[in-house]
């Protein structure tokens, strides 16, 4: 559980408080970055009380965050290593196919939030630097393109993307951050995710994939079980050709 909490007229570089529960209390004092606050709370659930040691013309709007269940996110299809989570098979593959993501995050500070390709040898990325959201894409087709806004000033962040393709073939990724107006892009291209960034703490993570079967691949071993098995049909009907010829002679 955390608040995560709005300041108006305060110019302090931090802020005392109390926050209160059902079975207990706890004082805090916790630091203020561009005008807001974020109080951890550990494992308190149910109705909170809080209290801020704010001069006479100050106010606040805060809201509280609360995990249900603490459970590994999708442990399938993420692996932790090197500090880092990345992508496990199918998003760790280059897909082609329909895929979606919804993530929600703790974000601690500056820095990568997502590291993707095209399958091309440039990176691209959706980051945080001097309190913009920026997302950085280098497509084979379509060359570098970026866009940036403004980042909310909160603590909870919540990250959606999309890859769709439409009947004449044509991919397009969308990305979404905290429900703002999305990032819309044409890419043609297979898109492989790598990681999420070292300042993000995986909340929720929703992803599904949907394959195309007009563009499923049949592996190597299968096509030349086919090829043998078609090898073999056709030497049986030239066999039964034969035997039918032979006969009528």
């Amino acid at each position: 559980m955390g608040i995560d909490a709005r300041l108006y007229k305060y110019s302090g570089k931090e802020v005392s408080g109390t926050l209160r529960w059902e079975n207990g209390s706890k004082n805090f004092t916790v630091p203020v970055k561009d005008g807001r606050i974020w109080i951890p709370g550990g494992d308190i659930s149910g109705e909170v009380t809080l209290h801020l040691n704010l001069p006479p013309n100050a106010s606040t709007i805060a809201v509280a965050y609360y995990i249900n269940e603490r459970k590994p996110i999708n442990e399938d299809l993420l692996i932790n290593r090197e500090n880092r989570t990345y992508f496990n098979f199918p998003f760790g593959g280059r897909l082609w196919d329909t895929a979606h993501i919804d993530a929600w995050f703790e974000l601690a500070d500056e820095g990568d939030i997502l590291i993707f390709d095209f399958g091309n040898e440039k990176t691209s990325r959706i980051f945080v630097k001097d309190n913009d959201i920026c997302v950085e894409l280098h497509t084979p087709y379509y060359g570098k393109k970026k866009e940036c806004s403004i980042l909310p000033q909160k603590r909870i962040h919540r990250l959606q993307l999309s890859l769709t393709r439409i009947p004449n073939g044509e991919r397009t990724l969308t990305i979404w951050i905290d429900d703002e107006s999305p990032f819309e892009e044409k890419v043609n291209s297979p898109v492989r995710f790598w990681y999420f960034g070292n300042t993000v703490s995986l909340l929720s993570l929703e992803a599904s994939v949907h394959r195309n079967p007009d563009y499923y691949i049949v592996p190597p071993d299968d096509r030349k079980a086919d090829i043998a098995i078609g090898i073999s049909i056709l030497a049986l009907i030239l066999s039964v050709i034969l035997w039918v010829h032979e006969k009528r002679k």
